[in-house]
């Protein structure tokens, strides 16, 4: 599945493998420091040397909070050779340049757009809903291959073409974006409905979330 990812024409599937393999990885607790032979998730790519474990270290190293752990992966990654597309190797490039918000007209959700770009050149646009009737806490997130622009302007074509009275995307601070969105994870981890998240996402769109924290 990674190598075929990281052949597709947008780097949308390979973020969407990548991190999910890269959470679940970082997921994992060590069992008890005793247990002889044990090799971790991530250690086992680290003394993996191919393409497709070179290509899941550069995205955990991008989301892993733990700087010891970045530290080990980056030096590990300096001495790979296997080419890996500039959307991959230049993930700790990767910055949110724009945002939009789509609010629901009777406040019941907001649908935050997100203008993702690396620097040379490559967009994508995240796009994260929060639902105020659960909560206010994140229900869907994913990826288009598109940049913000393109994916606004598709939001607005099909709302005008249902007819309906609606509100169109207003752009926003990305900082005060940033702000609501990781305020509505950390209330869905605190709300009734955390572990049940499988309710409304499959494991790519919850994968999809380590992408905000880049």
């Amino acid at each position: 599945m990674v190598r075929a990812d990281l052949r597709a024409p947008t780097p949308v599937d390979f973020l969407v493998t990548g991190t999910m393999l890269a959470a679940t990885g970082l997921s994992f607790e060590d069992p008890d420091p005793d247990t002889p032979d044990w090799v971790g998730f991530v250690d086992s790519f680290l003394l993996t040397d191919i393409a497709e474990t070179t290509a899941v270290l550069h995205v955990v190293a991008a989301i892993t909070p733990d700087a010891v752990l970045q530290a080990r992966i980056r030096r590990e990654l300096a001495n790979r050779r296997q080419p890996m597309p500039t959307t991959v190797s230049g993930l700790p490039g990767l910055r949110v340049r724009d945002a939009m918000v789509l609010a629901d007209e009777f406040g019941a959700s907001d649908n935050y757009l997100l203008g993702l770009a690396w620097p040379q050149g490559d967009q994508l646009t995240f796009v994260v809903y929060v639902d105020h009737t659960l909560g206010t806490v994140v229900k869907d997130a994913f990826l288009t291959p598109e940049p913000l622009e393109s994916t606004v302007a598709r939001f607005e074509d099909l709302m005008a073409q249902s007819g309906e009275p609606v509100n169109f995307p207003t752009r926003t601070d990305v900082a005060d974006c940033r702000a609501r969105i990781e305020q509505a994870l950390a209330r869905l981890d605190e709300s009734p409905y955390a572990g049940h998240e499988a309710d409304w996402h499959d494991d790519e769109e919850v994968s999809m979330l380590s992408l905000i924290h880049i």
